[in-house]
């Protein structure tokens, strides 16, 4: 399992499945085409891992390691068809937290990292809300959690929510404490399609 085989099995996915109805489906759908792709492998879905107490979205096994993925699919409120149904896509804004999540998944295999096995590990994310992968020109709270396009997130930096515009301490958290990363990663998002009236990026970072 490599990173290039991960993203051979998202641009699979493009032909047969341009949105997905929610993230549990892109969920399946990726671990089916890895199936496909992978074979002799065996994968799981929402695999428990006791010694961080994590529930992993994708965990691979093959050749005696094993290869945890991590998943986020966030939408912007769109019309677009699946299977040939008209589906309304969910507004999840809340980009803030959103990108923090997704740093958070690549923290949490750097923990998995450290377990007897541990081979690679990968954060995904499927977005057409373009606030994640367009750098913006004005600051806000959480700043230091954006994940743009070439943005680059040193290692050993501790990520913290800045102040609003009242010049109080972000609350709206629910929990997302400051962290650090332990390795540096550059954010590269690439086209999954543009067919849609917001133009659908995923990214890939490997751990």
């Amino acid at each position: 399992m490599n990173k290039n085989q991960l993203t051979t099995a998202v641009n699979n996915l493009v032909k047969k499945r341009p949105a997905f109805y929610s993230e549990a489906d892109f969920q399946f759908s990726l671990a089916w085409e890895l199936k496909t792709l992978l074979p002799s492998a065996n994968i799981y879905l929402e695999r428990y891992e006791p010694t961080f107490n994590y529930h992993v979205d994708i965990w691979i096994e093959e050749n005696g390691g094993f290869f945890p993925i991590e998943l986020k699919y966030k939408t912007k409120k769109d019309d677009v068809l699946i299977n040939g149904q008209k589906i309304t896509l969910k507004k999840h804004g809340a980009v803030n937290l959103g990108s923090y999540d997704y740093l958070k998944d690549i923290r949490r295999i750097e923990d998995l990292s450290q377990l007897s096995g541990f081979k690679k590990g990968f954060a995904v994310m499927l977005t057409n809300e373009p606030i994640y992968y367009t750098q913006s020109k004005t600051s806000s709270s959480y700043d230091m959690f954006k994940i743009y396009d070439g943005l680059i997130k040193h290692k050993n930096v501790i990520m913290d929510w800045g102040l609003t515009k009242k010049q109080t301490p972000f609350q709206a958290t629910e929990g997302r404490d400051p962290f650090a990363l332990k390795n540096t990663y550059q954010m590269q998002w690439n086209r999954y399609n543009n067919i849609y009236q917001y133009e659908f990026k995923y990214i890939i970072n490997e751990i």
